[in-house]
């Protein structure tokens, strides 16, 4: 990962696999964690409403770790559309950290933000819904959900109230879980969760 470094790169590698029906796996491991793939299905069922904006924060680099951050995007989310760099990249560093504004094919903006690896490791995204808020925590570790309720102390205003407990992800086992899917889509010929085309 990431599997090309430019969209017609990419698209070429699948279009290869394609063509020599061969089997295409890029390591996303969040896709492989089962609480992330219900998030993901809470919200592509409507059951948080509208998304209205996301903000994501990635460990430095936008190929090595970046990349992690806008996959994770595009899988709870939706496709991107736009992407607009807020930092310059620069030609010396290989893996720049690069700010984004992104935008995805719904229109719901992103936000993209490198942090210094070196103080510590953060992958997170917020996601502001039309009836609450969920973050996915600790490099995908947690997910945090709170949902909108009416203010007892305003009339006429809603707040967030924290929604049942922090859910633990069982992350530990992605990369089995990940070398599995492989090793069953080599086996019936289905694709992998996360490869190419999609």
């Amino acid at each position: 990962k990431p599997l090309a470094l430019d969209l017609s790169e990419g698209a070429r590698a699948v279009a290869a696999s394609v063509a020599c029906g061969a089997i295409l796996q890029v390591h996303y491991g969040r896709r492989w964690v089962p609480a992330l793939g219900g998030l993901a299905g809470e919200l592509r069922r409507g059951e948080w409403g509208a998304i209205r904006r996301v903000s994501a924060y990635y460990p430095g680099g936008v190929v090595g770790n970046g990349t992690h951050a806008i996959d994770l995007i595009h899988w709870l989310i939706g496709n991107l559309d736009s992407v607009r760099a807020l930092t310059p990249a620069g030609t010396e560093n290989p893996d720049p950290p690069l700010d984004a504004r992104c935008l995805t094919k719904d229109g719901v903006p992103c936000l993209l933000q490198s942090c210094d690896p070196g103080a510590y490791a953060l992958l997170e995204i917020d996601i502001l819904t039309e009836r609450g808020r969920v973050r996915v925590t600790g490099n995908g570790r947690r997910i945090e959900r709170t949902r909108a309720a009416a203010d007892s102390h305003f009339p006429g205003y809603r707040l967030l109230v924290p929604a049942g407990e922090v859910e633990d992800t069982d992350w530990e086992g992605a990369l089995s879980r990940s070398v599995d899917d492989l090793i069953a889509c080599l086996e019936s010929g289905a694709r992998p969760r996360c490869g190419g085309p999609e």
